[in-house]
């Protein structure tokens, strides 16, 4: 858990993020000259670090500036150390922000000035334990441990001083997994507020220090006392101004009630917190909360909730990119969450993040544990991240071909549909007509037009009436009627019957015929609806066809649709 210790470490980084030597380099031409330099250089120490502290900034900044020139022309390792110390306090103008780095190199050059002083108040314990802050905001666990350590080698500040550095200790040792000596360490900085007098036991810092046991023996699995403090630092902290910072008592509570499997108790105090470390803007313990909420429903089997919840967990880690070891457990659950829904894209990023992870923890941690990292597990989790792509890549080629098919196939109903809306309205058009009696209109007529024949006009206007006669008596329907038949029953030879029908009525005579069955049995399903039910191939045989294959492929090249498509198209009309 990281509870408090970022609040406390930003008082000392804010101390020691408002030095801009750079500003020295920058600026100095902008806010005095030479002469301005020259009488303070003048001055003595004395004066110009009383001058460091007024409420004028450009004086404040100047006589910093000059008490650090004044110490190094004077070669006077004290006072140039006190010389970026107090450089280190000042800036000049809202928007010169000094950087970490810079920060950095400014207490390294305290510390290079003032490490040879035996047992100085200030240095360079002080800038030791700046360069810690600043290291710990970063992440680089590892060497702020190192830089507290020092600063407690050689503190000389007093006892709140060094037990506060205790205290930062004990934060890292928590972090690190070495929960017995932070427990050592938190126990005797509790110990030193009650019996020192100075301490105010309601005061926020005491506070701190409170949570940090119940933290310390809730990591070391002593549930009783870890509930102990908690409670005991709720009380406590009703009686300080800010009220709302009893949520954190709240919230370390709830998490003590989820490793005691109270889980109804540990939802109900880590809800309770969320509202008040979401409005302070704290976000490892809101990733903190999140995450213990999200066990404590996945215990009580609400598997959505639990997801929901480590998700917000995942948000967070993607803003401030580190997490506590405590929360490593979010990417274990939530990538055989989608590993079992069946969701590699999912189980890939939650993969992918927990690599990332396991690098911070990797690069800034002062050890690795099995349980956290390790080659073994490491090789595992990059298999499965192969194993994701090369399924999510394959899936991805068979989407692309999917959607070509699935475009190509749109593409061919669409067609067939449009065809076939062609193809039904086409049918339409024709059986309307045919029905109209306006486009198919068979032409049984003899032509006007003048055609050279052998045989006389008496032998022409004589075969007419007998044409005439014959389709009066619809003799054509029968299937077995030849020319040569009826050539013979009109008194003639098939020679004169073929030259009148080929000249006459510009067709042969199975085309004649076939042209007279077409226009019966139009006439028969119009005018009698009980044909309508015939089959095809019984109205073939109803016109004198002698197959319906002969009958419909006869219809389709006159007409151009099939009886078949004629009768459905039409049946409707027929019916009303």
């Amino acid at each position: 858990m990281i509870f408090f210790i970022k609040h406390t470490i930003q008082k000392n980084i804010m101390f020691s993020k408002n030095t801009i030597i750079k500003i020295f380099f920058l600026f100095a031409i902008s806010f005095c000259n030479a002469q301005e330099l020259d009488s303070l250089l003048l001055k003595s120490y004395d004066v110009l670090s009383d001058n460091v502290y007024k409420e004028d900034s450009l004086i404040s900044f100047l006589s910093a500036k000059a008490y650090l020139l004044k110490a190094k022309i004077n070669r006077d390792s004290l006072h140039i150390a006190y010389g970026f110390y107090y450089s280190n306090l000042k800036k000049v103008g809202p928007n010169l922000i000094i950087k970490d780095s810079l920060s950095l190199k400014i207490n390294d050059s305290i510390i290079y000035y003032s490490k040879h002083l035996l047992k100085h108040k200030f240095f360079p314990s002080l800038s030791y334990s700046n360069k810690g802050d600043i290291l710990y905001s970063k992440g680089n666990y590892k060497e702020a441990l190192k830089n507290y350590l020092l600063a407690i080698k050689t503190s000389n500040f007093g006892d709140i001083y060094l037990h506060q550095l205790y205290h930062r200790v004990g934060i890292i040792k928590i972090i690190f997994s070495e929960p017995e000596e932070a427990l050592i360490l938190f126990k005797k900085i509790y110990k030193f507020n009650l019996s020192n007098k100075k301490v105010n036991l309601n005061d926020e810092h005491h506070l701190y220090t409170v949570f940090s046991l119940g933290d310390a023996y809730l990591k070391n699995k002593q549930l009783d006392s870890a509930r102990y403090y908690y409670d005991l630092g709720y009380k406590r902290s009703l009686n300080i101004v800010d009220e709302n910072f009893k949520y954190y008592f709240v919230l370390g509570k709830g998490i003590s009630e989820y490793h005691s499997h109270n889980y109804i108790a540990a939802i109900d105090s880590i809800s309770k917190s969320i509202p008040y470390l979401i409005n302070y803007n704290d976000s490892p313990n809101i990733a903190y909360a999140y995450c213990f909420l999200g066990k404590s429903y996945s215990k009580l089997g609400q598997v959505d909730k639990a997801v929901f919840n480590l998700k917000k967990v995942d948000s967070i880690f993607n803003v401030i990119h580190d997490l506590h070891p405590d929360l490593r457990g979010t990417y274990t659950y939530l990538r055989k969450y989608y590993k079992k829904k069946k969701d590699p894209k999912n189980q890939l990023k939650y993969t992918n993040s927990l690599l990332k992870l396991d690098s911070i923890y990797y690069k800034n941690y002062n050890y690795i544990n099995a349980e956290v990292y390790s080659k073994f597990e490491k090789k595992i989790l990059m298999d499965e991240q192969k194993a994701i792509k090369y399924l999510l890549k394959k899936e991805k080629q068979r989407s692309y071909w999917g959607y070509i098919i699935l475009i190509v196939s749109v593409f061919i109903i669409f067609l067939l549909s449009y065809l076939n809306f062609k193809k039904k309205k086409k049918i339409l058009k024709i059986s309307t007509e045919l029905l109209n009696n306006s486009a198919f209109k068979i032409n049984n007529e003899p032509s006007k037009e003048i055609v050279k024949t052998h045989f006389s006009e008496e032998l022409k206007e004589e075969l007419f009436k007998k044409i005439s006669l014959f389709e009066k008596n619809k003799e054509y329907l029968n299937s077995d009627i030849k020319i040569s038949t009826l050539s013979e029953k009109m008194n003639t030879n098939s020679r004169y019957l073929s030259i009148l029908i080929n000249n006459y009525m510009h067709k042969n005579f199975t085309q004649y015929i076939n042209d007279l069955r077409i226009t019966y049995v139009i006439d028969l399903l119009k005018n009698e609806k009980k044909y309508q039910n015939y089959t095809v191939n019984a109205l073939s045989i109803e016109c004198g066809f002698k197959s319906s294959e002969s009958f419909s492929r006869t219809f389709k090249k006159k007409t151009g649709i099939y009886p078949s498509q004629f009768i459905a198209e039409t049946y409707p009309k027929f019916m009303n």
